[in-house]
């Protein structure tokens, strides 16, 4: 998870993004330091639910690529980076999701390279 530790701060100091959870089936949820707004607990129930929701969309044969809930102020969106990686953002709600997308794409390669 340490190797993920650059991408995470890179993602935080964006003014829209409110939280990131990196999520592996090995180690589970982990924030990577100090966690603005929630507990490891909660990121923890996140995670799992997150992780529940891709993996019955696989079953009836429909798999999720991303996820997003609107929460009030807040969106949480969910990225399959892959089949053992997920990565969870706590982001404004009218937050350009598009202008995330080189992050994105940094954390899917870091993930698809097996650095965990």
């Amino acid at each position: 998870m340490d190797s993920y530790r650059a991408l995470v701060t890179e993602l935080r100091a964006r003014p829209e993004v409110r939280d990131v959870v990196v999520s592996t089936i090995e180690e589970g949820s982990a924030t990577l330091g100090k966690f603005s707004s929630c507990s490891a607990s909660e990121s923890k129930d996140i995670e799992k639910t997150v992780r529940r929701m891709f993996a019955a969309s696989s079953t009836i044969g429909s798999s999720l690529r991303k996820v997003t809930m609107h929460l009030g102020a807040s969106a949480l969106v969910a990225h399959v980076l892959t089949p053992e990686v997920n990565l969870l953002l706590l982001v404004d709600s009218e937050a350009d999701l598009d202008g995330l997308a080189p992050h994105l794409e940094r954390f899917r390669a870091a993930a698809s390279a097996g650095i965990q």
